[in-house]
């Protein structure tokens, strides 16, 4: 995201930009996103209720107007976990929860100067960023008429860039009997 600020006011502007799993939304609605998800997962592995999952994903985004409206979220129907958190977002982390989640990087991409290629990345198992997530930024550039290569799925790939199974090699110059990780 901050490729993505910069590139648009930065003077010379870039030539080209490398979003690799970025975050493509605003900040809290990417939270609540991973947050609900893992609610349902939860759900389908029979830990909670269908009502008891419909009573957190309502709190989750009452929370998250209230962070929005700079008011104390109410954690009263969350989990432990998810009210430890949302609450995290305040007092001492609040000014960057709103600076960052004032952004919402597909309007952000209409700064870009037309022409600026741009690799916009995605991977499959990618829980953090999904790319999903990346269709409106996508749209985006495409508006802003930047350049190739564009969105870029990785198949098997996690947001830290690691493949879902992990390889090993042998390295050509090795001194040691050691593999090296690919």
């Amino acid at each position: 995201m901050t490729a993505l600020l910069l590139g648009g006011t930065v003077c010379p502007r870039p030539v080209g930009l490398a979003l690799l799993q970025p975050q493509a939304i605003r900040l809290l609605d990417l939270v609540a996103l991973q947050l609900k998800a893992q609610i349902a997962e939860a759900t389908r592995q029979g830990q909670l209720t269908p009502e008891h999952q419909r009573t957190i994903d309502a709190a989750i985004a009452a929370a998250v107007t209230s962070l929005r409206e700079r008011r104390p979220a109410d954690t009263t129907d969350l989990p432990p976990a998810i009210a430890q958190l949302l609450g995290a977002f305040q007092n001492l982390n609040a000014r960057f929860v709103e600076s960052d989640d004032a952004v919402y990087p597909p309007d952000t991409a209409a700064g870009l100067r037309p022409g600026t290629k741009v690799l916009l990345t995605c991977g499959t198992n990618d829980a953090q960023v999904p790319c999903v997530t990346t269709n409106a930024l996508t749209t985006a550039l495409r508006h802003a008429h930047a350049g190739g290569p564009g969105r870029v799925t990785l198949p098997a790939v996690d947001h830290l860039m690691h493949d879902a199974k992990p390889t090993t090699r042998t390295c050509s110059r090795r001194r040691y009997a050691t593999p090296c990780t690919a």
